[in-house]
């Protein structure tokens, strides 16, 4: 991402001893080995290291916030209750873009989401590298501890122009502090969009593990789709479950707004949480394809339309496979080449390419491209981290929707 404003991206990561930048510089000490005998690293430096774009040179090096000490210090309510000292709970990371003055971008590197929760937001500006806050909730103990997900979302939810960070069952305000927490726990799946039209602002659903009896939070709801601003439910199922896949997309251009579904829901649900029609036979992707407003299903390696509970084959992608096991994501999907339909990008089965698919069908709506709305692009960006998800645009796009659209960054006062 652009993080300065130069007209060029950076690259930021968590880097070690060893790690050798694109002029052949090495960060740290070279000589030094951490692994254990199960092979993995539980000691030893960490670093936080900012990139150029072009070269691959390494402009700025430092410590990685949060160490990861103690290592048995990461657990508490998320999933199923537990804590380790094997490295599972220690290293569980993700990481973002976010606008979080409201002008230039800072990047947001987050450790632990089962327990104890850490963000920490950075600035790269005039060749130097300053963190800007830094969130922690301390331990397990803390009410935003255990709240995040396999996924986030860098979303502007207050309309101030500053974005903040939907870290799945709770949010962090752009100023580093908390903004509400549902208590609703770990998950796997989050979409944020305006979901339904019908009210002001965007929504969240979101998807649970909440199938152990943890004390105080019991029974919550497996899935839930609640106001991104407040954090208010608005409506959940599935007591006391762990749901797994969830997705939220306008699929049905017969029913207002997005279509909620999840595992073994029987069906698909309005944002009112009505039953509305028959389910979809995936619940992992949607991706805009053909030439409608509609979105339709991604699932593995095909792309699928949905209609009154049947579904039509538009793709196979011959040769490609997907990630994340059961999950089934792309590596990518985004309006790559701009007329707001979107792109996939798939590995190949041998591992040894990757392809990128584009609809061949015309479409009859012009909108600009989907890049120019700045949640849209931010979740691009963190497309990268953990269970990736379908990326949303911070207006409702679907059947019904509003045209026409204002999308620029720069409406908004940011710098692209």
């Amino acid at each position: 991402y652009d993080l300065d404003g130069d007209g060029r991206a950076e690259l930021a990561c968590k880097t070690a001893d060893g790690t050798v930048d694109g002029v052949g510089k090495v960060i740290g000490d070279s000589t030094k080995r951490w692994a254990n005998a199960e092979g993995k690293i539980m000691d030893g430096p960490e670093f936080f290291t900012v990139f150029d774009g072009k070269t691959g040179a390494a402009l700025a090096t430092t410590d990685y916030i949060p160490s990861r000490y103690p290592t048995n210090g990461w657990g508490g309510v998320g999933g199923i209750g537990g804590n380790d000292d094997r490295g599972n709970r220690v290293d569980r990371f993700l990481a973002c873009v976010a606008y979080l003055d409201g002008r230039l971008p800072s990047v947001v590197m987050c450790r632990g989401y089962y327990g104890r929760t850490v963000l920490a937001a950075w600035d790269w500006r005039g060749g130097k590298l300053t963190s800007r806050w830094v969130f922690d909730t301390k331990d397990g103990q803390n009410p935003y501890s255990g709240m995040g997900n396999h996924n986030l979302t860098a979303a502007d939810v207050d309309g101030d122009g500053r974005d903040e960070i939907i870290y799945g069952a709770m949010a962090v305000d752009d100023n580093g502090t908390g903004l509400y927490t549902t208590r609703l726990r770990h998950g796997d799946a989050l979409h944020v969009s305006d979901l339904d039209p019908s009210r002001p602002g965007l929504e969240v659903w979101g998807i649970h593990e909440n199938e152990a009896p943890i004390p105080g939070y019991e029974n919550g709801y497996g899935a839930a789709l609640f106001d991104a601003r407040t954090g208010k439910i608005l409506w959940g199922t599935f007591e006391g479950k762990d749901v797994g896949r969830g997705v939220a997309a306008d699929i049905d251009p017969t029913n207002p707004g997005a279509e909620l579904w999840w595992s073994d829901s029987k069906g698909i649900f309005s944002t009112k949480g009505e039953r509305v029609g028959d389910s979809p036979p995936s619940t992992n992707f949607v991706v805009w394809w053909d030439g409608d407003l509609s979105r339709e299903l991604l699932d593995g390696n095909h792309v699928d339309k949905y209609q009154n509970g049947t579904t039509t084959r538009l793709l196979s992608a011959e040769g490609c496979t997907s990630n994340n096991g059961s999950k089934s994501t792309p590596a990518l999907s985004a309006d790559l080449l701009g007329d707001w339909r979107e792109e996939v990008v798939f590995r190949t089965t041998d591992n040894q390419s990757l392809r990128m698919y584009t609809t061949t069908i015309p479409t009859p709506y012009r909108l600009p491209t989907l890049m120019h709305d700045p949640q849209y692009r931010l979740s691009i960006a963190a497309q990268n981290v953990g269970y990736n998800q379908p990326p949303h645009p911070s207006f409702f796009l679907g059947t019904g929707m509003k045209f026409p659209v204002k999308t620029s960054a720069k409406e908004k006062g940011r710098k692209e």
